[in-house]
């Protein structure tokens, strides 16, 4: 059945076909008797390999370390490994593939450079491959790919034919009924879809088979199939994969999507999309800045979460990938269609890698903001329902959607209000508090949260007269550089 599948989309799935892409440094190569690490540096030819997606969980696996490098090359120790290493050799040698790649064993764990090269690679790695196994049930290597299946749930997952009358005048017609969620139970909701590594393996990897609980899956760019339907499972609002013709849709469900995925350690959590947003970069061209695109920055801004917890106060406030929770990207959809103006425009972006990879973990930001609007102090009057809360700022009260990228259980007054984008009755911008950091220029601020205001006129603004202090900004903004208002100025975002 696999077989099938895998030489059928081979064959006939033009879209599906790998392009021209980096191979991974190191390879686990078998042949009849043992398996044993190799390097492709050596090979002559671009070999078919496999990847395998799968969760670490808290049990110890076979790692590849500096000191036993030389003895991999020799033999990987098929009894040393953990079920889930066993069942994918297994699988790809009954497929027919002498070649697979496996993370802990082609990346070197106790050697920083060398895992930073290879994750920087990922795109490559699993945008090469030609199957991706994933072990979607198990939890960690201890449990493996296979499970003996109980008559009940091959029963649950079989398709019931009925007949029932169907039209005027009636006639019998033959249906197949079958759960509309075994999709989004099965893969969707197993334990490997809730990591951020096997989010991104998924999306990269051109054709992937999920070993389920319950059954197998096909996932390929363009068809989906499963033991009960071998040929294609019928469309259905339950599968919620990726569609990638819309590149602006797209990335907002990567961002929901991802954000809501867990990681061993947060401060990859830009490391662990790095290869998605090479994959989008291809598509659009556009310029990648720490989770979100230069084209459309401000409006980009607008992302919103709630009660959420910060990764770490080096990351960049304004990035979305600061935060470990899940959320709410900016809906450029939206904002094109209710026509918004945006009214704070990006000057200059600064970035600090860790390495070479501009995609990879960043140490510092700073988004220098033209505006020429900076309201506040602000402050909350009372919560009215909800996020909706009647603040107040200038001496005027007004109602607004609040929300608070962080849980505050101190004093909330004092904040600033920046307006992004406006429209005809409508208002939406970020929540900030003024910082003051060693090292870093003068006028900046953080961002502590998003908000939605119904206050707005297609006159003046309400917030052209609710200027802030203004010793908190970071400069005047000249007109003959930004022309079209006066009393622009400069805030930095860190």
């Amino acid at each position: 059945m696999i077989k099938g599948w895998l030489e059928t989309c081979l064959k006939n799935h033009p879209e599906c076909r790998t392009v021209a892409h980096q191979m991974p440094s190191r390879l686990v190569f078998l042949d009849e008797n043992r398996a044993r690490l190799i390097d492709t540096s050596i090979l002559q030819n671009k070999p078919l390999y496999a990847t395998l997606s799968h969760c670490w969980g808290t049990k110890k696996i076979l790692q590849l370390t500096r000191n036993n490098m030389t003895d991999r090359r020799i033999e990987i120790p098929e009894v040393e490994l953990s079920q889930t290493f066993k069942d994918a050799l297994h699988i790809i040698r009954q497929l027919g593939f002498a070649y697979i790649w496996i993370d802990s064993l082609c990346i070197v764990q106790d050697w920083p450079e060398d895992w930073c090269a290879e994750a920087s690679k990922m795109s490559g790695v699993y945008g090469g491959s030609a199957l991706n196994i994933a072990a979607s049930a198990a939890n960690d290597g201890s449990v493996g790919c296979f499970f003996s299946r109980e008559d009940q749930t091959l029963r649950r997952l079989s398709r019931h034919r009925i007949q029932i009358p169907v039209g005027v005048p009636a006639r019998d017609t033959w249906v197949d009924c079958l759960d509309a969620t075994i999709f989004r139970s099965c893969v969707e909701q197993s334990p490997l879809a809730s990591r951020s590594w096997a989010f991104q393996e998924r999306f990269l990897a051109p054709r992937t088979i999920h070993f389920t609980k319950w059954q197998v899956y096909w996932e390929c760019k363009t068809n989906i199939a499963c033991e009960t339907y071998r040929d294609s499972l019928p469309k259905s609002k339950d599968y919620h994969g990726f569609e990638r013709r819309d590149t602006e849709l797209l990335w907002c469900n990567i961002v929901r999507k991802y954000s809501g995925c867990k990681l061993t350690l947060w401060k990859d959590k830009l490391v662990a999309i790095s290869g998605v947003a090479k994959s989008v970069h291809s598509l659009t061209g556009d310029e990648y800045v720490a989770g979100l695109w230069k084209k459309r920055l401000e409006a980009q801004l607008l992302w919103h979460t709630s009660n959420n917890e910060r990764i770490s106060s080096n990351l960049p406030s304004w990035t979305w990938a600061s935060l470990k929770g899940q959320v709410s990207p900016a809906n450029l959809k939206e904002e094109r269609k209710h026509q918004m103006n945006v009214i704070c425009r990006v000057a200059d972006i600064q970035l600090n890698f860790t390495g070479d990879d501009t995609y990879g973990e960043i140490t510092s930001g700073i988004l220098r903001l033209v505006t020429q609007y900076l309201c506040g102090p602000f402050f909350l009057v009372r919560r009215e329902f909800g996020n909706t809360w009647t603040c107040r700022v200038a001496g005027q009260e007004a109602e607004y959607e609040l929300y608070e990228d962080i849980s505050s259980s101190g004093n909330r007054d004092g904040w600033f209000i920046l307006p992004v984008v406006h429209s005809v009755g409508i208002s939406e911008g970020l929540l900030l508090e003024c910082a003051t950091v060693p090292g870093y220029p003068s006028g900046c601020f953080r961002r502590i949260g998003a908000y939605k205001s119904g206050r707005g006129t297609d006159g003046i603004p309400w917030y052209s007269e609710c200027w802030a202090d203004e010793s908190l900004l970071g400069g005047i903004a000249e007109n003959s550089t930004y022309p079209g208002y006066n009393n622009k100025y400069f805030i930095n975002l860190i």
